[in-house]
């Protein structure tokens, strides 16, 4: 199994390689048990933060030697045989057969690179389809300080794939101790919830017979801050009111005072 390139730099790989990678993707929908190392093939566009998922003990490694299990997403495989005769592609039938990665992604070459060096090395691993990750999370989980910016992170990624798993997290959570931090997440982005296919979170929310209907607490800080009793979810509220009060700063100064001279470098926020 191995990747060849021709004169020109293209590159290819044998019929061998082929149906390595092939096979890969029939029987990678796999869950990952408990305590496991996690490698992320460089075209997997999930969030790199899995940091021990509360409970599980499964954990992200750096380095491909300690890797256990490798989150990789399909890669687009060319059915189209080619012939390459140890310098350049050939009409001569009887030569080796090869299929070009050269219409490939970058990330997608660097994991078919990757595959290569683990079989060469006789390193066992087992691959997982991106997707599926999520299924070997673990369920119930409870956010506090330390957890909440691994799934605030996921939320304001630009990729879908990681606003689903975000959003199925919390689905599988535990509402009654999260909830609060739910309108902190969720706010302004009352969409995210689309993906929670079976309303369990509105549902929810309908149980706590809050004054506001979920959409109007999302949309409105004052609302969220009239419901939520969580000295840290405030918190979270406070350092985002600040947040955007800095980067208007500058503009009011420039527009209304006209100077950019001068800066905020802090300003005191209490909680009515």
């Amino acid at each position: 199994m191995r990747i060849v390139q021709d004169a020109s730099g293209h590159k290819y790989i044998d019929q061998q390689l082929k149906d390595y990678i092939t096979n890969i993707f029939l029987t990678y929908d796999v869950s990952i048990p408990n305590d496991k190392a996690i490698l992320f093939a460089k075209n997997s566009t999930l969030n790199k933060l899995i940091n021990d998922y509360t409970g599980t003990g499964i954990h992200r490694v750096i380095k491909r030697e300690k890797a256990e299990y490798v989150i990789i997403n399909r890669i687009p495989i060319n059915n189209y045989p080619q012939y390459f005769d140890g310098v350049n592609i050939t009409n001569d039938d009887t030569k080796e057969v090869v299929y070009g990665i050269y219409n490939n992604s970058m990330e997608d070459k660097d994991t078919i690179d990757l595959i290569v060096d683990f079989i060469n090395r006789g390193q066992q691993v087992t691959y997982v389809n991106q997707d599926v990750l999520n299924n070997s999370l673990n369920n119930g989980f409870v956010i506090d300080r330390e957890s909440y910016g691994s799934i605030k992170e996921l939320i304001n990624s630009e990729h879908v794939d990681n606003h689903i798993m975000a959003v199925n997290m919390l689905v599988d959570s535990k509402l009654e101790q999260n909830w609060e931090w739910i309108i902190y997440l969720f706010h302004k982005k009352y969409q995210l919830l689309q993906y929670d296919k079976k309303n369990v979170i509105h549902n929810y929310f309908k149980t706590l017979n809050l004054p506001y209907s979920t959409n109007d607490i999302l949309n409105s800080i004052d609302k969220s801050l009239t419901v939520v009793k969580d000295k840290n979810v405030i918190e979270g509220f406070e350092f985002m009111v600040r947040d955007k009060f800095n980067k208007n700063i500058e503009k009011f100064l420039q527009d209304n005072v006209g100077t950019t001279k001068f800066t905020l470098e802090d300003f005191k926020l209490s909680l009515k």
